[in-house]
């Protein structure tokens, strides 16, 4: 499907783009680069939306990006040598990000070569730009190249590889994952830790995941814990209770894990948390995904703090399905509100939350309490297991979906591998793929899974 609509695009493009004396239209084209760089941002952005859906940005800011990028490929090479490899050394990195998919999306060797140069030898800023193109495109030739970077002498490099080989689910050879075991460097280890989730084949030892949840280095326990939890293992669900209030990357993850697959008590351990100024966010964030009604109900009080009314309105009214909306809502003053190109909010982060009215919320949920059983998990008004993830995942706003993912990549002991940052179009068949393996995931506790 994926290649049927992209060859429907380039089609389009070409008879767009196609005149008699086959003379490019340099400012046509120039016009589409910026678009395209543009674009890219705003669709990263919009991964991370709080009021849109998948369907919505793969048919709105994602198909715009597409035709965009599409245009600079089918003009040919001379666009390539003209516009798209002077663009890899731009002072705006949207430009180079740009640049760098569309030179993959050619298919083209000397495209290849220069998103793989660009990656290996430019500044940070520009081999992240280039990562992140690496992971959306790229022909059959990728995965070899990929491997053959694995002999490079740095670290980062190592660790950036390992990223997009996991990105794009491209199998990481056994020699190389022992060789790489032996690396030192936090950043390889937590990146071969994510790697191995979708390494079903690999044997992980009792020993070995120990050390690593135990490791100093926050994003190796943060990725350890993830690991573990997908291979069935205790020891992993026993470290996220130990971390529960560990201020780092890993004790994030560990409430978060905690909120998803754990039992009551674990639930009111964070609510308890919620007096600890510094975790009070990382918490209500984590709660909304309990789906439980007892952590809707103790967000209510946040709403009445103008730091965390947001969020917690927001995990609130994802458990129990409110919409913020007349006087439920906080009326916004529109010069905060930045627009995108559709008119409306920009998406991304916190600002784009609604701001509860907290005696108007707490009044609704007095007389809507007696309607929610709190035996029960909700996502938006209804009660879910996990069997309804797939189905939860292609609807919820893109901001929430990650946490679902990792939940639906833990409970299907990674069979199940939905990759929230890559193209919608790819998120969707994905899920689609999913849905037969879904109906036979169990909703127990994530304790009562565990081996050892």
């Amino acid at each position: 499907m994926e290649r049927t609509d992209s060859a429907n695009r380039r089609q389009q493009s070409r008879s767009l783009l196609g005149r008699p004396d086959r003379i490019p239209r340099w400012d046509v084209l120039e016009v589409h680069l910026d678009e395209a760089a543009f674009l890219s941002t705003q669709w990263d952005r919009a991964l991370e939306c709080s009021s849109r859906d998948l369907q919505r940005v793969k048919e709105s800011v994602e198909q715009r990006l597409h035709s965009h990028l599409d245009a600079l490929v089918v003009a040919g090479s001379k666009v390539a040598e003209r516009l798209l490899l002077p663009a890899l050394s731009h002072e705006d990195p949207e430009y180079i990000r740009a640049a760098c998919m569309a030179l993959l999306r050619s298919g083209t060797q000397r495209g290849l070569d220069s998103v793989l140069q660009t990656f290996i030898e430019g500044e940070p800023d520009t081999r992240k730009e280039a990562q992140r193109a690496l992971e959306l495109e790229g022909g059959a030739a990728l995965p070899q190249r990929l491997h053959l970077l694995l002999s490079h002498a740095e670290p980062r490099i190592l660790a950036a590889v390992l990223e997009v080989l996991r990105f794009r689910r491209f199998p990481l050879e056994a020699s190389w994952r022992e060789s790489l075991a032996r690396a030192e460097a936090p950043d390889l280890q937590a990146a071969l830790l994510r790697e191995a989730c979708f390494a079903p084949e690999r044997e992980i030892r009792s020993a070995e995941l120990r050390t690593a949840l135990n490791t100093p280095d926050p994003a190796v326990r943060e990725a350890a814990l993830v690991l573990g939890l997908v291979r069935g293992q205790r020891i992993a669900w026993q470290a996220c209770q130990q971390q529960l209030d560990a201020r780092d990357e890993a004790g994030s993850m560990a409430r978060l894990l905690l909120a998803v697959g754990g039992e009551d008590k674990d639930i009111e351990r964070l609510n308890s948390l919620l007096q600890v100024p510094e975790l009070r966010a990382d918490v209500l964030w984590a709660l909304g995904f309990s789906g439980r009604p007892a952590a809707a109900e103790a967000c209510l009080p946040w709403m009445h703090d103008k730091a965390f009314a947001s969020i917690a309105a927001e995990a609130f009214c994802s458990i129990v399905g409110l919409k913020l909306e007349g006087p439920l809502a906080k009326e916004q003053d529109p010069e905060d509100e930045e627009l995108d190109l559709d008119g409306e909010p920009r998406p991304g982060g916190g600002a784009a939350l609604i701001a509860p009215n907290p005696e108007a919320v707490a009044s609704w949920w007095a007389r809507a309490r007696k309607g929610f059983d709190p035996t029960k998990r909700y996502c938006s008004g209804t009660p879910i297991n996990a069997r309804d993830l797939v189905k939860v995942l292609l609807g919820v706003p893109m901001r929430r979906r990650p946490p679902l993912a990792l939940e639906l990549l833990i409970r299907s002991q990674g069979r199940i591998g939905v990759e929230v940052r890559a193209w919608a179009l790819v998120q969707w068949e994905q899920l689609h793929a999913a849905q037969v393996e879904s109906g036979r995931l169990k909703a127990q506790p994530f304790a009562t899974a565990m081996n050892g």
